[in-house]
């Protein structure tokens, strides 16, 4: 997850670009580099690893409802903001779409 958010500009990733410009739209761009070049949400596939390792570690009932509220989370949250995505980054996002893999890059 650290390797994933050097990817990233963290002011506009927590938000503070965004109030510093009082809602100015940002000159951003798609970011396909590094561990977005394997998956196009490498901070959620970091999230599942953490999650997966936790319920290995301690396999119980809760554990497991947790996992699967956490995965459930992840995929509706990955569809939402891929929808976002494609309204900010239009052609470019869908050509990304094609060659690259949502969450796991073998699976999907």
């Amino acid at each position: 997850m650290f390797i994933a958010l050097r990817g990233y500009d963290l002011e506009e990733f927590v938000g503070s670009k965004q109030l510093e410009n009082q809602g100015e739209e940002l000159n951003i761009s798609l970011q396909t580099k590094g561990l977005n070049r394997i998956v196009r949400h490498p901070l959620y596939f970091g999230i599942i690893l953490v999650t997966v390792g936790f319920f290995l570690q301690n396999f119980t009932d809760t554990g497991l409802v947790f996992t699967i509220a956490i995965f459930s989370y992840l995929w509706i949250g990955t569809t939402l903001e891929e929808h976002k995505l494609i309204q900010v980054f239009g052609e470019d996002y869908h050509h990304y779409r094609k060659k690259v893999r949502r969450l796991i890059a073998f699976l999907i």
